[in-house]
């Protein structure tokens, strides 16, 4: 079953000092915010190589330039937002 969105927000990804993890940040009008109780599906976009920072992966083919990957999660905690 496909997930369907709801709310958009914009994603921001905080890499940790290691890179090997990070923290997903979503955003409202540039705004970072909680948000509600409930189940989220995330689709996340990102570049393998950018100007002037390392690439991902050295082995990616020359022709990719970006992926994208889809995740859901619940957020057990929080209030409950009046639609």
């Amino acid at each position: 079953m496909k997930p369907e969105f709801e709310r958009r927000f914009e994603t921001r990804l905080v890499p940790a000092p290691d890179g090997c993890a990070c923290v997903i940040l979503l955003l409202a009008d540039e705004i970072p915010v909680r948000v509600p109780r409930g189940e989220y599906a995330l689709r996340l976009r990102y570049k393998y190589r950018l100007d002037d920072l390392a690439s991902l992966v050295n082995s990616v083919d020359s022709n990719a330039t970006l992926d994208e990957c889809q995740i859901a999660l619940t957020q057990p905690m929080g209030g409950v937002w009046n639609v």
